[in-house]
């Protein structure tokens, strides 16, 4: 029961907030605020192959290669973990198509 309890309590009260969440995306990408979307469940376009099992923020970004707009691609998706602000994945959301 006190197991459920702290799962829920993370799941509302996350010590890694929304805020802090796109301040490490910004940090590891390097772009402005206003290109980041975030989710608190995975998108329901995007695939990735082994999601986490801890609670994450789903965090779409700009890949900043120059190419933006350019290519036709997949889009670029960031996993935050929510307990600890440590990033889980950085990679492609497998959305093309």
């Amino acid at each position: 029961m006190k197991r459920l309890f702290q799962q829920i309590r993370l799941r509302l009260f996350p010590p890694i907030g929304r805020t802090a969440a796109l301040a490490i995306a910004r940090q590891r990408c390097a772009s402005e605020p206003d290109l980041f979307c975030i989710y608190r469940r995975l998108p329901a376009n995007v695939h990735i192959y082994r999601q986490p099992e801890e609670p994450c923020w789903f965090i779409s970004a700009p890949w900043n290669d120059g190419s933006d707009g350019l290519i036709l691609r997949s889009s670029r998706l960031l996993l935050i973990s929510k307990q600890t602000g440590e990033v889980l994945y950085d990679g492609s959301a497998n959305d093309e198509g």
